[in-house]
């Protein structure tokens, strides 16, 4: 069963094989039915990725068997930045880490895997057994449930986790704020980092910003409602309450609250994006306006991502199945108005936010020409806007944890909010 209690329907190993590219999409996959909505037995071995479908054929989610346990640190992966993900579709399995060739073997032996009800906050089982069986008859060997990591704090960095900062119904939406362990004189700027995960993935967990708390910033890492709970424009609505709130409450925690950025990846860079261009509502008390953007290869137009556009080899069926049709509720080319109000590159105008954008040059999910022309668009509207092509990066990993994309990252933020 997902995150959300409902069965899921098909559950798929899935084989590189030694030949694999990036445009072949050449690997071998094994289904097994489930037999009940809540086990499911495996042949498996450590380092084995496979496939949760949630019904329809589309892959929702690809996890790596580490170890000899499924709950492992990063089980779902994008590149080398290892992060827990929720089921969601997943338009682009080079994503998740299969552009690298590999060889891989089937296990000689019999792995169980018993499932359980995922947590709300990622892919974590709530509980798990796994045990390697000489034959079907071997018993299973229990294990106890493994907590989730929480992310390395730097030194002189402290955290105050899973703050509140809106309810939607029964839904709790929080965050994770952090701050100098010791008291600032003046007020510090805030940096609020977007999780990206294809709009029905990711977790405020894992915020690459964290290092600015040590560097003069404190810095907000949020949730948002994902396509599985909420259709736009519930993800920016969720966005700009936590502004609100940080700004209502920012006060208590050393904050200055006229002095807000935000950054954010993939699915979180288009977030943010918009946080840059849209209006902000009319009727706020508290305003949700930003003072600097950081886009990390988020989709400007959404009108023109490869997954929402009829080519060769792709149906109408395809097109309904795309991350961008479950963030707008249908096929976005159906969608048109819909997708543009959802699209930074149509929304930019004068008096925006300034931006830093940074995209790689190798990015297998998100064309750079999305960044390119937002980029455009900004300065066509004298804004001001800075892009980075990062060369050798993908779709985030290691070329996005270099120093010299961290500082650059603090530069644009010192520029623009610690005047």
């Amino acid at each position: 069963m997902n995150h959300r209690g409902q069965p899921l329907t098909d559950v798929t190993l899935i084989r590189p094989s030694a030949t694999f590219s990036r445009r072949e999409k050449d690997w071998v996959a094994i289904s097994a039915r489930l037999r009940s909505l809540s086990s499911i037995e495996l042949q498996l071995q450590p380092r084995y990725g496979y496939c949760v479908q949630n019904g329809g054929g589309a892959c929702n989610e690809v996890r790596f068997a580490r170890t000899a346990s499924l709950r492992t640190k990063g089980a779902c992966t994008r590149g080398s930045d290892s992060r827990t993900c929720r089921f969601g579709v997943i338009a682009n399995l080079l994503q998740l880490g299969f552009a690298k060739r590999r060889k891989w073997v089937f296990a000689p032996k019999a792995v169980s895997v018993p499932l359980a009800i995922l947590t709300a906050c990622g892919v974590w089982l709530a509980s798990a057994t796994i045990g390697v069986a000489q034959d079907s008859a071997s018993p299973t060997v229990a294990k106890k449930p493994v907590a989730k990591k929480q992310l390395e704090l730097p030194p002189g960095v402290r955290v105050e986790r899973d703050l509140e900062f809106v309810r939607r119904g029964d839904q709790s939406l929080r965050l994770d704020l952090y701050l100098p362990a010791k008291p600032t004189e003046r007020p510090l700027p805030l940096v609020v980092w977007v999780h990206g995960g294809g709009w029905n993935a990711g977790d405020k967990a894992r915020c690459p910003g964290v290092y600015l708390a040590a560097e003069g910033f404190a810095v907000a890492s949020i949730n948002y409602r994902l396509t599985q709970e909420a259709k736009w424009p519930a993800q920016i609505d969720d966005c700009r309450e936590a502004i609100r709130w940080l700004r209502r409450e920012g006060a208590k925690y050393g904050i200055a609250t006229d002095k807000i950025g935000v950054w954010g990846g993939s699915a979180g860079g288009h977030l943010v994006a918009l946080m840059g261009t849209l209006d902000v509502p009319t009727d706020e008390a508290v305003s949700s306006r930003v003072q600097a953007v950081c886009d990390w290869y988020g989709p400007s137009d959404l009108l023109t991502m490869p997954p929402n556009v009829l080519s060769a080899g792709k149906t109408e069926a395809d097109l309904a199945k795309a991350n961008g049709a479950q963030l707008l509720g249908g096929i976005v080319r159906d969608r048109p108005e819909l997708a543009k109000q959802a699209s930074a590159y149509y929304q930019a105008s004068a008096g925006d936010t300034p931006f830093l954008i940074m995209h790689g040059d190798q990015d297998p999910g998100v064309p750079l020409e999305q960044s390119r022309k937002l980029h455009e668009a900004l300065q066509k509207a004298g804004v001001e806007s800075t892009l980075t092509v990062v060369k050798g990066g993908g779709h985030g990993g290691p070329a996005f944890q270099t120093d010299a994309v961290k500082n650059e990252v603090r530069d644009f933020f010192r520029k623009h909010l610690a005047k």
